[in-house]
């Protein structure tokens, strides 16, 4: 097998998965900064004979951004309910690579006019995964999940703290109560 220098836009640029090494979490510093990761995202809304040729021709923008140093992600698609409608979603490193890449942007390649945009930025100074189940252990065992409290980063957290009744973290072990079923009954918890 032979080994080449590949050169052009990174493998990403084509569609493959970016990968994640190298991108700093909301909240690192970089000297000396805070930094902040940047979301614009929201809906555009075109005639639905012009939609595809409305996400096409913003094609050259995404391949740019996506190849951008301080983009995390950037997609422009249509909306496979409504017909009319585009969903645009951006994420950025910081607000500085955000404005360095509008200042180098492409035009799009098709103009095709916008009735109504929904687009908004948020800024975002914490970030974590989508359903955070070490709040809610009752809910975790129902949807099977492990109710195994979980630490920062989800590294295990110290055994020694379980919530109690009330949500407040106790030394020991979770209490498991026994329920004592009778022929012909509904489940009651047994009394300790």
């Amino acid at each position: 097998m032979s080994s080449a220098v590949v050169e052009g836009p990174p493998p990403w640029a084509a569609g493959a998965r970016r990968p994640l090494s190298g991108i700093r979490l909301p909240g690192h510093t970089r000297e000396g900064k805070s930094s902040v990761t940047v979301i614009v995202a929201g809906r555009l809304y075109v005639d639905p004979m012009d939609r595809d040729r409305f996400v096409e021709g913003h094609r050259p923008i995404v391949e740019a951004a996506r190849s951008h140093p301080g983009c995390l992600d950037l997609s422009i698609s249509p909306d496979p309910i409504e017909s009319g409608r585009v969903n645009n979603f951006e994420c950025w490193e910081s607000q500085e690579a955000l404005d360095a890449f509008r200042a180098v942007a492409p035009r799009p390649s098709a103009s095709v006019e916008i009735r109504d945009a929904q687009v908004l930025k948020h800024d975002v100074s914490h970030t974590g995964p989508p359903f955070d189940w070490r709040h809610r252990p009752e809910e975790a065992a129902l949807a099977g999940r492990v109710t195994a409290r979980r630490g920062r980063f989800g590294e295990p957290a110290p055994a020694t703290t379980w919530p109690n009744e009330t949500g407040t973290k106790v030394p020991g072990r979770p209490v498991r109560r026994q329920v004592r079923r009778t022929a012909g009954t509904t489940p009651h918890r047994a009394h300790s």
